[in-house]
């Protein structure tokens, strides 16, 4: 017996027939590259290469196959034939489980036994194997957005006379924030801007805003600053009052409330000049509601009303 011959091989030893160069076969598919680190035996980095091969867990979520289910088919549609040593060597599935999980293909139609001598298998066309689940899944996803269109309409319905009404409103805490929400709120404005504030928001309007508000002047909108700066004495009022209109008025509390087309509000604490930032914390929203009962709140004790109706524009 020569070298090269057929050799008897131990027990439970798997022989294994060496492959020349010449006639070694190279797959469309790369195989999976393990690689451990002999310097640390509990570690082992797996690296999968970027192939068809790594579509297989889509395959498992979408229509529900196993894990070598999914790797056998895409490696048959990707070979285009194969037997089960070359299935085995080029997606990661042990020889044990190949014709097992082969027979299962074949039983849900998406695989078929070529005959002959090895046995060979190729697969089916994904587009016709999956066209019915792919159809399934079309009706249920739009019988589910009839569902959501039925329960929405029927929410719209139901929210007129729900009791209590939800209103929400949002909190900052920190300067910045508010002041963003400030600009945000005076572009976006259409009709009216009011703004009712201590001394020290009539600074930060003056500084922060001005830009912003006299845009929104120039574009035809109304501006209204309440503040108990007067305009014939502050030359920060009549700065303001000279493209807007500034109104004097008893303002104790350290308050800045911003009203947007009579909807959108911001009501802010202010802090003083030798503290760091302009805001303490604030809350904003988008009810008229909540708005004119801060509105009656200001306006207790005789003073002008801050909502200023748009019809009257």
């Amino acid at each position: 017996m020569s070298y090269n011959e057929d050799r008897p091989r131990k027990k439970g030893k798997p022989h294994v027939k060496k492959e020349s160069k010449k006639n070694n076969h190279k797959s469309s598919l790369r195989e999976v590259s393990v690689r451990y680190d002999y310097k640390n035996t509990n570690s082992k980095s797996v690296k999968i290469e970027p192939t068809l091969q790594s579509l297989w867990p889509s395959l498992v979520e979408y229509v529900g196959l196993s894990e070598y289910e999914a790797k056998i088919y895409i490696g048959l549609v990707s070979l285009g034939s194969a037997g089960a040593r070359r299935l085995s060597l080029n997606c990661d599935v042990p020889r044990t489980k190949v014709y097992g999980t082969l027979k299962k293909l074949i039983d849900y139609g998406l695989v078929i036994e070529v005959p002959g001598s090895p046995k060979t298998f190729i697969s089916t066309d994904p587009r016709n194997a999956f066209s019915t689940l792919l159809e399934l899944q079309h009706l249920q996803a739009k019988d589910f957005s009839d569902i959501l269109n039925k329960l929405g309409n029927q929410f719209e319905l139901s929210i007129q006379d729900r009791e209590p009404e939800i209103i929400y409103s949002w909190i900052l805490d920190d300067s910045e924030s508010i002041l963003e929400k400030c600009i945000e709120f005076i572009r976006n404005t259409n009709k009216v801007l009011t703004i009712v504030t201590d001394e020290n928001g009539l600074g930060t309007i003056f500084n922060y805003t001005g830009n912003e508000l006299d845009n929104l002047s120039a574009q035809g909108a109304t501006v209204k600053i309440f503040s108990p700066l007067d305009p014939q004495k502050s030359s920060l009022a009549r700065e303001l009052n000279y493209i807007h209109t500034v109104v004097k008025r008893k303002v104790k509390q350290p308050i800045f409330l911003l009203n947007s087309d009579n909807s959108k509000y911001i009501l802010a604490k202010t802090l003083p000049r030798d503290e760091e930032g302009l805001f303490e914390y604030g809350v904003f929203g988008e009810s008229p509601e909540v708005f004119t009962l801060i509105d009656l709140l200001l306006s207790i004790n005789g003073e002008e009303t801050i909502r200023i109706p748009i019809m009257s524009l």
